[in-house]
Protein backbone atom coordinates (compact mmCIF):
# COMPACT_ATOMS: atom_id res chain seq x y z
CA UNK A 1 0.00 0.00 0.00
CA UNK A 2 1.55 3.25 -0.75
CA UNK A 3 1.36 5.74 2.09
CA UNK A 4 1.09 8.87 -0.13
CA UNK A 5 -1.88 8.03 -1.99
CA UNK A 6 -3.29 7.32 1.40
CA UNK A 7 -2.69 10.56 2.85
CA UNK A 8 -3.89 12.44 -0.05
CA UNK A 9 -7.21 10.28 0.62
CA UNK A 10 -7.61 11.59 3.84
CA UNK A 11 -6.94 15.47 2.94
CA UNK A 12 -9.17 15.23 -0.01
CA UNK A 13 -11.73 13.71 2.29
CA UNK A 14 -14.08 16.04 5.12
CA UNK A 15 -13.56 15.93 8.32
CA UNK A 16 -16.00 13.45 8.94
CA UNK A 17 -14.61 11.66 6.01
CA UNK A 18 -11.33 11.58 8.00
CA UNK A 19 -13.14 9.98 11.01
CA UNK A 20 -14.38 7.03 8.91
CA UNK A 21 -10.58 6.34 7.60
CA UNK A 22 -9.17 6.51 10.84
CA UNK A 23 -11.95 3.78 11.80
CA UNK A 24 -10.89 2.01 9.37
CA UNK A 25 -7.69 1.95 9.81
CA UNK A 26 -8.19 1.22 13.37
CA UNK A 27 -10.44 -2.15 12.69
CA UNK A 28 -7.28 -3.26 10.06
CA UNK A 29 -5.37 -3.13 12.92
CA UNK A 30 -7.25 -5.23 15.03
CA UNK A 31 -8.00 -7.58 12.54
CA UNK A 32 -4.09 -7.53 11.39
CA UNK A 33 -3.42 -8.53 15.07
CA UNK A 34 -5.91 -11.05 15.45
CA UNK A 35 -4.42 -13.18 12.27
CA UNK A 36 -0.87 -12.60 13.55
CA UNK A 37 -2.57 -14.39 16.89
CA UNK A 38 -3.90 -16.78 14.77
CA UNK A 39 -0.68 -17.54 12.72
CA UNK A 40 0.97 -17.95 16.17
CA UNK A 41 -0.94 -20.79 17.18
CA UNK A 42 -1.18 -22.34 14.04
CA UNK A 43 1.73 -22.17 11.74
CA UNK A 44 -0.06 -23.69 8.59
CA UNK A 45 -2.80 -20.49 9.34
CA UNK A 46 -3.55 -19.32 5.48
CA UNK A 47 -5.10 -15.50 5.97
CA UNK A 48 -8.17 -14.49 3.71
CA UNK A 49 -7.23 -10.84 5.17
CA UNK A 50 -7.93 -7.98 2.57
CA UNK A 51 -7.41 -4.71 4.29
CA UNK A 52 -10.13 -2.26 3.99
CA UNK A 53 -8.52 0.34 3.74
CA UNK A 54 -6.35 -0.91 0.95
CA UNK A 55 -9.71 -1.17 -0.65
CA UNK A 56 -10.53 2.30 -0.29
CA UNK A 57 -7.56 3.10 -2.09
CA UNK A 58 -8.08 0.99 -4.85
CA UNK A 59 -11.30 2.69 -5.36
CA UNK A 60 -9.98 5.96 -4.54
CA UNK A 61 -7.34 5.06 -7.50
CA UNK A 62 -10.42 3.78 -9.96
CA UNK A 63 -12.63 6.98 -9.61
CA UNK A 64 -9.06 8.78 -10.26
CA UNK A 65 -8.64 7.11 -13.75
CA UNK A 66 -12.04 7.96 -14.65
CA UNK A 67 -11.86 11.34 -13.91
CA UNK A 68 -8.58 11.39 -15.91
CA UNK A 69 -10.39 9.89 -18.80
CA UNK A 70 -13.73 11.92 -18.55
CA UNK A 71 -11.15 14.97 -18.99
CA UNK A 72 -9.24 13.82 -21.73
CA UNK A 73 -12.29 13.25 -23.12
CA UNK A 74 -13.68 16.97 -22.97
CA UNK A 75 -10.25 17.92 -23.84
CA UNK A 76 -10.50 15.52 -27.11
CA UNK A 77 -7.87 13.56 -26.51
CA UNK A 78 -7.60 9.82 -27.16
CA UNK A 79 -8.53 7.75 -24.09
CA UNK A 80 -6.93 4.78 -24.77
CA UNK A 81 -3.77 4.39 -22.77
Amino acid sequence: MQNNDLRRIISESQEYGRMNILELLREDDRKINAELDKVAVNKNHKSTFVARSFELLKEHSEKTVQKQKIGDIAKGEDVER
